[in-house]
C-alpha cells in the first residue's frame, strides 16, 4: 500500500502504473496482480484501510474525552496526527477528489464512522450543558469541509508545526469562531 500511496501522490492516478507501483515496492507486476485485478482497485484498497486506520484513530482518542468539547478537541487533533503521518495519502485524496471520485464506492467510504462519531458527539453536548448554534449535522459537514481544506493545505506546505498546535488552532476556531473582538463603530 505504501508503494502505491506514494507513485499515486507523487505522479496522479491518472497518470501512474501498476508498473511503477510494482516497482516501487520491489517486487515484479505480475505479483501485484495475485493480489489486485486493478489500479482501481489498488486504489479502493488504499482508501479503504486508510480510512479505516484514521477512524479507528479517533474512536480511540475521542473515547479517552472526558467532556464534549474535549472529545472534539481529540478528534481533530487525531485527524492532524493521521495528516502528519500519512501526508502523502491526504494529498492524494484530497487534492485529486474530484478526479477520483468515480473510483470511490461512495462517500460513506471518506467520511467513514469518523464523522458519524463527531456528530454524535456534538449530540451529547446539552449534557455538558452546551448548545450550538444550528444543527448537528450542518457543524459536522462544516468541521470536515474545514479539516479537508486545512489539512490539505497543511501537508502541501510540509507544515513543521506540531500537529497539536495546528489542531488547537482548528478547534478554536470551529468552537469560539474567527473573531477575537469587534470595534465599535
Amino acid at each position: 500500500m505504501d508503494a502505491a500511496q506514494s507513485v499515486f501522490a507523487q505522479k496522479g492516478f491518472h497518470y501512474s502504473t501498476v508498473e511503477e507501483i510494482a516497482e516501487k515496492a520491489g517486487v515484479g507486476k505480475g505479483t501485484v496482480y495475485l493480489y489486485f485485478r486493478s489500479k482501481e482497485e489498488i486504489l479502493n484498497c488504499l482508501i479503504t484501510t486508510r480510512m479505516n486506520d484514521l477512524n479507528e484513530k479517533i474512536q480511540a482518542t475521542t473515547l479517552q474525552g472526558t467532556n464534549t468539547l474535549d472529545r472534539i478537541r481529540r478528534a481533530i487533533t487525531a485527524c492532524f496526527e493521521f495528516c502528519h503521518e500519512y501526508r502523502e495519502f491526504v494529498i492524494l485524496l484530497y487534492g485529486q477528489l474530484g478526479l477520483l471520485a468515480e473510483y470511490i464506492p461512495n462517500d460513506d467510504q471518506l467520511v467513514g464512522d469518523s464523522i458519524l462519531l463527531v456528530e454524535e458527539i456534538m449530540e451529547h453536548a446539552a449534557e455538558d450543558e452546551i448548545r450550538w448554534r444550528c444543527d448537528t449535522g450542518i457543524l459536522s459537514a462544516a468541521l470536515r469541509g474545514i479539516l479537508r481544506t486545512t489539512l490539505l493545505e497543511w501537508a502541501i506546505n510540509r507544515n513543521t508545526e506540531p500537529p497539536q498546535k495546528a489542531a488547537d488552532e482548528i478547534f478554536r476556531l470551529f468552537c469560539y469562531g474567527a473573531v477575537a473582538s469587534v470595534k465599535d463603530e
